[in-house]
């Protein structure tokens, strides 16, 4: 986590008792030390996935790109982990969108900083005979569930491992990889739904108007005809 803290489990939580107004979770327990910081899940944080795509871009492994696809409502940059096959890797353009209008709406209570125009996201043509496999992988939908960010984060692991099994994993293949699809939400320690209704709903304040959901939504279009798998943690 951000200062390296060592987290472990801890013991089932008994009795806790929870309030769906305020979404509160409250339990009683005699603590073991002074001070205890307790967590329902590992954190994974924006300053760890910073720090995760540093190593990255600094290690330049053969077939691992970081994309940068854009900024989100609050102005935090929102990483693509590209692992591709080394031996023929794909080229991802993303072009920004131009003059994005930006306006602040309510969101349940609270204004959210919102554009209706995505980023451009384009697979450069392939050789002929490259019959290209995309996989779409993201977490973080919901942005406590940070359950989900390690589960990409290990699937990135088990790609770039020296084995046999991960060279089988990318040959022919191209995996996109989004650790945090909400970095607003997580910034903010939240549980919310919005990049939910992102998908789920056309209406105003939702498709069109998050600027994660849009990002990925260009993602897959531009992966339109050699998309396998699409998975959210």
């Amino acid at each position: 986590t951000d200062d390296k803290t060592f987290w472990y489990p801890w013991q089932e939580i008994i009795g806790g008792q929870p309030d769906t107004n305020t979404r509160v979770f409250t339990f009683t327990v005699t603590p073991e030390a002074p001070v205890m910081t307790i967590a329902m899940h590992v954190p994974y944080t924006l300053a760890f996935e910073r720090e995760l795509v540093a190593r990255l871009k600094a290690a330049r492994l053969p077939g691992v790109f970081v994309d940068e696809l854009g900024v989100s409502g609050g102005g935090r940059p929102l990483y693509l982990i590209r692992v591709d096959d080394p031996a023929r890797p794909a080229v991802l353009q993303i072009d920004p969108p131009v003059n994005p209008r930006w306006e602040d709406r309510d969101w349940r209570g609270k204004t959210v900083r919102v554009t209706d125009l995505p980023p451009t996201v384009r697979v450069n043509p392939l050789a002929p005979g490259d019959e290209r496999r995309l996989f779409f992988l993201d977490a973080r939908e919901h942005p406590s569930e940070t359950a989900g960010s390690w589960a990409v984060l290990g699937v990135l692991k088990a790609l770039t491992a020296d084995s046999p099994q991960a060279a089988r994993l990318r040959k022919g293949n191209t995996w996109l990889l989004l650790p945090i699809f909400d970095p607003d939400g997580v910034a903010a320690g939240e549980f919310d739904i919005r990049c939910e209704k992102s998908w789920t709903s056309n209406g105003p304040g939702f498709r069109a108007s998050i600027p994660e959901a849009l990002t990925a939504v260009a993602c897959l279009r531009a992966a339109r005809g050699r998309l396998l798998l699409v998975s959210d943690f």
